[in-house]
Order: structure tokens, then sequence, then C-alpha cells
């Protein structure tokens, strides 16, 4: 009977103490939010320590994400990402007191002994709405729409002008938003690289317009069988890899000039320019009629050895 009623105390007392715990107005000791332990402190000092040390932590996090051709930053003060104090406070104040007396009394003699970590998560306050608008911003900002290349023959002149076309752009905003947000939630701000989805323009196939406009240079030859003279052919063309190149690399948009005049063609002129990357390199005039056109011709050439390009710098 005696000892019934020791037990019924002791559980009494233990209950008591407990419930104690339970409404007391300070934090159990050694637990830790953002860091900064907060054991023993009233809420309200609670809330001061974890300012301070999520306005230091926080201060220079930016999540920089890098796309093909601009980047964005999400700065600490853009996205709000900081703990928030009130929340972390109450998550910390409430730590081992959700439970009955008995678990109180053991969580606060756990907390006594080895350190109890609050995840920041419970008061991340992270501004998505202000994030999702930047990312569509951006998404309108880049996006285009595919613009096929242009081919203009002019037979008479022997020319074939490109204008480059251009691919679609388009930003997936959907996976680019849930990318930033991961990483936030990671507490993982090392740059985030993120590429368009884009849809190639249709390629210029310079190969039909070289053979369909192409002639083969021929010297003129003595026909044995007709016993007559064949006159020269007049050849013209192009560098179709020279072209290609350039259409590669040309920004969408640009005009490319081909003319289909060889050397020995332009020698019939009587004015030549020469083009090198876009920019009137020199000018020739034929002294008409005092020079032939093998020597206009010769001329052409040694102006072709110092630009170092064959055909398709000449107009």
């Amino acid at each position: 009977m005696i000892a019934g009623c020791i037990v019924l105390l002791a559980v009494l007392g233990v209950c008591t103490y407990g419930f104690i715990l339970k409404g007391s107005d300070t934090i159990f000791p050694n637990v830790y939010v953002a860091g900064v332990n907060v054991g023993g402190l009233k809420r309200d000092a609670a809330i001061n320590a974890v300012t301070l040390a999520v306005e230091q932590e926080t201060a220079t996090d930016t999540l920089t994400v890098v796309l093909p051709d601009r980047t964005i930053d999400f700065t600490p003060e853009i996205t709000n990402v900081a703990l928030n104090p009130d929340e972390a406070a109450d998550a910390a104040m409430n730590y081992g007191r959700d439970g009955g007396p008995i678990t109180a009394l053991l969580t606060y003699e756990r907390a006594k002994k080895t350190r109890q970590d609050i995840s920041l998560e419970s008061g991340t306050n992270l501004d998505t709405a202000y994030i999702r608008d930047l990312i569509d911003q951006t998404a309108r900002a880049c996006a285009s729409e595919k613009v096929d290349p242009t081919v203009t023959v002019d037979a008479d002149a022997k020319t074939v002008t490109v204008v480059t076309g251009s691919p679609k752009i388009s930003l997936d905003a959907d996976a680019l938003y849930d990318a930033v947000v991961a990483r936030f939630n990671a507490g993982d701000l090392s740059e985030l690289k993120f590429d368009y989805d884009t849809e190639p323009c249709a390629p210029v196939d310079l190969q039909q317009y070289y053979d369909q406009f192409a002639t083969e240079m021929k010297d003129a030859y003595y026909d044995e069988e007709k016993k007559e003279l064949v006159a020269e052919k007049v050849g013209f063309g192009f560098d179709v890899s020279y072209y290609t190149q350039q259409i590669a690399m040309a920004d969408a948009g640009t005009t490319i000039l081909m003319v289909t005049h060889d050397c020995n063609a332009a020698s019939y002129c009587k004015r030549i320019l020469f083009i090198q990357d876009g920019v009137l390199f020199h000018e020739l005039r034929r002294d008409v009629p005092d020079e032939t056109q093998q020597a206009f011709y010769g001329r052409i050439l040694a102006v072709m050895a110092q630009l170092g390009g064959g055909s398709a710098n000449v107009l």
C-alpha cells in the first residue's frame, strides 16, 4: 500500500515537472536555430538572435542563372529568401512541448546532454510569386519565332543573295522555375546554367545553286575533226564551302552576296571591286584599249594574292 502510494507520488511528481516544462516561457537547453544556440532564451530574445544570424548568413546569398545570352540574378532582396525569425523562434519554443508531460521531460533531459537542431526550412520565406514573374518576363523577352533564310538569284547579274534565317528560341519557364526553387530549398546557390529550347531554321543548300549556275572555264582550242577554232568558255561559279561557312557563322538577318564571276571572267570587265569581310579592299580599272585582257587578268591575280582569297572576293 505504502509502496503504491510512493510510486503514485513519483508519477505525479514527474508529470507535474513535465507540465511545468511544457508551460515554461524559455526554450529547452541546447536548441539551435540557424546555427544559433537559443537554448534557455525567451521568445523575444530568440527572435533577435535568429534575426541577426540569418541576416549575416544570407546577405550575400545570390543565385545566378546563366542563359546562353543573358543572366538572371536572384538576390536575397528580390527573393526574400531568409528565415522567418518569428516562425523559427516558435519552432524552437515548441520543441519537446507538443507531446505529453513525460515526453517533455525526456526531451528536456536529452537536450541538456546533446545539441538539438531545428530545421531552417520550417521558417523559410521564399517569394515564389516574384521568382515566377521574373522568369516569365525573361521567357517573353528571349522568345523568337523561326525565320527561314531566303535565297534570291539574279541570273543576269550572275549573283546569288542569301539572307540568313534564325531558329525558334523559347525558354521552358516551368522547368527553370522548378530548378530555381529546388536550388533555394537545398541551399545550393552555385551558378545554374540553363539552355533555351531551339528549333533550327531550314538550311541553305548552296550546292543546288552552284550546280544550276556554275559553268567550268575552258580554254580555246582547235577542233581537228571540224577544222575550226572553238572559242574559250568563260567560267562562272563561287566557292561553295567558303560561303557555306560564312552563312553558318553569320548573325540572323545577315545579307550575303555571292558573285559568280571568276577571276578570268572578271578580267573582261573595265572595273573590278575587291571585297574582303564585307569591306571594299581595292579597286582596279582596265586601261582600255592599251591594256590587254591577259595583262588585266595578271593584275587581278596580283591583288587576289594580297587578299589571300579566291574568286569569292571579286565583284
